[in-house]
């Protein structure tokens, strides 16, 4: 008599990927092991770890946390693992300067991929008629580029600022003198 051992090959499946790029192995056998996940990647998004049922709990989390897949598998041999995934929020802050009449806006305080379409920022109403506002720009007193959209794609936070420009409306009072 003489035992006869055969390797169990598993089958990884990935879901929740919804266009992520990801290198991992779509199987393994013992042979494979240490085996080691690495994070997809998906625009606009960061990769917080795997999960074994939609919107399940992070069972494994930047190759910290070990899970033995074998316990796992369904009667097939089959694992399935869901990316979780956490939505990238950028902030918008804005310093609208001396002449504005509200610190009230209609602007935005934050984006990501999911807002859907390029924001178009908004013009500010000056507080006193001798002023017009003349852009929101990327460095204090118009300095730097000016800003009138974003990219709903970027990926950066962003602190505008608004410049504001003599309407070029001046009073002058003419005052006789006397003597």
């Amino acid at each position: 008599i003489y035992a006869h051992w055969s390797i169990t090959a598993y089958t990884i499946h990935y879901e929740n990927m919804d266009g992520a790029v990801n290198g991992n192995p779509e199987g393994y056998d013992v042979e494979d092991l240490p085996l080691t996940l690495q994070k997809p990647v998906k625009e606009g998004y960061t990769f917080a770890g795997w999960a074994l049922e939609p919107d399940g709990d992070i069972i494994c989390a930047d190759n910290a946390d070990l899970i033995t897949v074998a316990d796992h598998a369904n009667g097939d041999n089959v694992i399935t693992l869901y990316a979780v995934w956490t939505l990238n929020v950028y902030t918008i802050s804005y310093d609208l300067g001396d002449y504005a009449a509200s610190t009230a806006h209609a602007n935005p305080t934050s984006y990501s991929i999911e807002t859907g379409a390029d924001i178009i920022l908004q013009d500010l109403t000056p507080a006193k008629s001798e002023f017009r506002f003349a852009g929101w720009y990327t460095e204090p007193l118009g300095k730097g580029e000016k800003v009138e959209s974003i990219d709903f794609q970027g990926t950066v936070n962003y602190t505008l600022y608004a410049k504001w420009e003599h309407a070029g409306t001046f009073s002058i009072k003419c005052m006789s003198s006397s003597n």
